[in-house]
């Protein structure tokens, strides 16, 4: 089972260094407080952060999985290209497989000095551990996946974590 799931809230662009302190940023996954987390829910969370990348120019795209993997919604922006779909699908199955965000499993693959293929036998062609996907809990329980592609790296995660704070901090006031 998976360890206890922080709040994805800093959205300040720091860089981390370290999983520690990526961890202790408090950027590992999006802990939501309502009981339920509806479709249409979801639905709207992939419109909002959609609407952020079209207004913003950005070349990235946005897909919002249940965590059993069923696509609610996507939208590539312009200037992506199928190559942001395989990752997305990649980041996608890293998120639900270890129950991180692409960029905690990432960063605690860099301090061990790891891949995927040498600590857990998993193909990279399969999984992803760039940045840009992360996990959405209801109650210690994974009810969702966000992934994004298109942007640099940490940029990705970046992006994604400061929608997420911005959906969610909307909706609870």
């Amino acid at each position: 089972m998976a360890r206890k799931k922080k709040t994805a809230a800093n959205a300040s662009g720091s860089t981390w260094t370290s999983f520690a302190e990526f961890e202790q940023a408090d950027t590992f996954n999006v802990r939501v407080t309502r009981e339920a987390m509806t479709r249409e829910a979801l639905i709207l969370l992939g419109r909002f952060i959609a609407d952020a990348i079209f207004s913003a120019k950005q070349k990235l795209s946005v897909t919002v999985w249940t965590a059993n993997g069923q696509r609610l919604f996507s939208q590539a922006g312009e200037g992506t290209t199928c190559n942001n779909d395989l990752f997305l699908r990649r980041k996608f199955r890293t998120v639900q497989h270890f129950g991180m965000s692409t960029m905690g499993l990432h960063l605690k693959l860099a301090e061990a000095k790891q891949s995927l293929v040498t600590r857990y036998s998993l193909s990279e062609s399969e999984f992803a551990t760039c940045d840009g996907g992360i996990p959405i809990y209801v109650n210690d329980l994974m009810v969702a996946i966000v992934t994004v592609s298109g942007l640099p790296l940490e940029k990705d995660h970046r992006e994604l974590v400061r929608m997420l704070h911005e959906f969610f901090n909307d909706k609870e006031e």
